[in-house]
């Protein structure tokens, strides 16, 4: 999201990227402009392709005149898909992990406290099965660590 104060009539208002800093910045898309304004305008939209990894945003202000003016830059970080999957979730007596290489996966379940709770669960092929038995109804939190990647997933337990 990018904001501006604008002092004249803001005839076109446009978010640009590039992977990077420093290199040619390319139009992600043109947004309506507010005419006459001196309040603070805010713009944002949704990058449909966005580069894997870093990218940068930037907003670029045109005025009817021509002028333009460039706003600082933002980095955005696409973190990596994670093919996981918790079932049953609400879950009563049994929660099913996967995920990629669930064998070298480290898998913590966290309280609505912020402790982390014992995890009594088995490797069955591709899938990991918890326990969860013993645990009172609410929400916790299922977090994943594989090789310094993490993926952390809501569980509800009835």
């Amino acid at each position: 999201m990018a904001s501006t104060r604008t002092t004249g009539t803001l005839l076109l208002p446009s978010i640009r990227r590039t992977a990077v800093c420093g290199q040619e910045w390319e139009l992600v898309k043109e947004l309506d402009g507010a005419g006459n304004s001196s309040d603070i305008l805010l713009y944002e939209t949704i990058d449909s392709d966005p580069y894997s990894g870093i990218s940068y945003y930037r907003l670029k202000q045109t005025d009817f005149d021509g002028a333009f003016e460039y706003f600082p830059m933002d980095a955005v970080q696409l973190a990596k898909e994670w093919d996981t999957r918790i079932y049953p979730n609400p879950a009563s007596s049994q929660i099913n992990v996967s995920t990629k290489e669930i064998e070298r996966a480290y898998i913590r379940m966290i309280d609505s406290r912020g402790r982390e709770l014992p995890t009594m669960g088995e490797l069955y092929g591709v899938v990991y099965r918890m326990d969860v038995s013993h645990l009172l109804p609410g929400n916790y939190l299922i977090h994943i660590d594989v090789g310094g990647e993490s993926d952390v997933r809501m569980v509800i337990v009835e």
